[in-house]
């Protein structure tokens, strides 16, 4: 039998315990700042077996907050296997109640096959691309499917930085309209998204998983080395050698200045015609990926 090993999964060097207070600290001031979760909210926290998701899925138990969670098994061999190990471990020991859904089960192919696909029918996407756009659709599905009134995201200081430097190489700057601890659309019935690790950097949750003892993987997905995202992580890591407040500084000028740089809104949210979930078309990014390779809408 095959075993499926990933380094390293759980660190047990020396940390600095006083990482815990000062993340559960930023994590709680957001959540109370920006008013992201009540006491009456069920929260289904999406957790793929990572250091953030683990994060924040802890803290937000600690904090005393109605939650469950959620996975999806994306089949990338022994590194989602191991996550998905790491994700039923993580929340037996919390006790929180998991569900688990399957990419392959939802759209009847892997992610790789998908974008092979599309590849050779002249469809230029990367694996990212084709695991960004259909996750989101599954997520939206698996939110009213569970009941929850809110969906908590791991996303962190840096994944934001590295958004909005993307949405402005991609002369997309109307999407960093999005860019908020608290993404609501209006005239939807998409279930609220929050992002209450929004204020703490990555290096933080490095520091404090560590400090936790977590049993997680560090390391990036195999299949995101030729994103763009990936390239400008690297980037931002390099200019974090020469100013080691760069992400922070990023995220400072654009909280300042969102306003201003963010007047021209998206298109209006609709429906889409094919399988009803929000789209600024008339056919959501998903449905157009599904009828290139002509696989069918799947309901999860």
């Amino acid at each position: 039998m095959k075993t499926c090993i990933l380094s390293p999964t759980q660190i047990l060097e020396k940390t600095d315990d006083s990482i815990i207070n000062s993340v559960e600290k930023t994590v709680k001031e957001t959540i109370e700042k920006y008013n992201l979760i009540t006491q009456t909210d069920k929260v289904i926290v999406a957790v793929s077996g990572g250091k953030d998701s683990t994060t924040l899925l802890h803290i937000l138990n600690k904090l005393g907050y109605k939650i469950e969670a959620f996975t999806v098994d994306v089949h990338i061999g022994c590194y989602t296997e191991q996550n998905l190990a790491n994700v039923k471990q993580l929340c037996e020991k919390e006790s929180v109640k998991l569900h688990v859904f399957s990419f392959r089960k939802t759209y009847g192919h892997s992610i790789c096959h998908a974008r092979d696909t599309l590849n050779s029918k002249g469809v230029n996407v990367n694996s990212c691309t084709v695991c960004g756009v259909m996750r989101r659709r599954m997520f939206n599905i698996i939110a009213k499917k569970t009941g929850a009134t809110k969906m908590a995201t791991g996303h962190n200081l840096d994944d934001e930085a590295q958004s909005i430097l993307m949405n402005i190489f991609k002369n997309r700057t109307t999407l960093n309209a999005r860019i908020s601890p608290l993404q609501q659309l209006k005239n939807t019935d998409m279930v609220p998204r929050i992002k209450p690790l929004f204020f703490v950097t990555e290096d933080e949750i490095i520091q404090y998983s560590k400090a936790r003892k977590f049993f997680v993987h560090y390391g990036r997905c195999p299949c995101s080395v030729t994103s763009l995202r990936s390239a400008v992580r690297d980037f931002l890591n390099e200019c974090k050698q020469l100013n080691p407040n760069a992400t922070q500084n990023i995220m400072n000028f654009f909280m300042k200045n969102k306003q201003h740089f963010c007047k021209k809104q998206h298109k209006e949210i609709q429906t889409c015609a094919n399988c009803g979930q929000p789209t600024v078309s008339l056919t959501c990014r998903t449905c157009e990926l599904l009828q290139q390779i002509k696989m069918p809408a799947q309901s999860i």
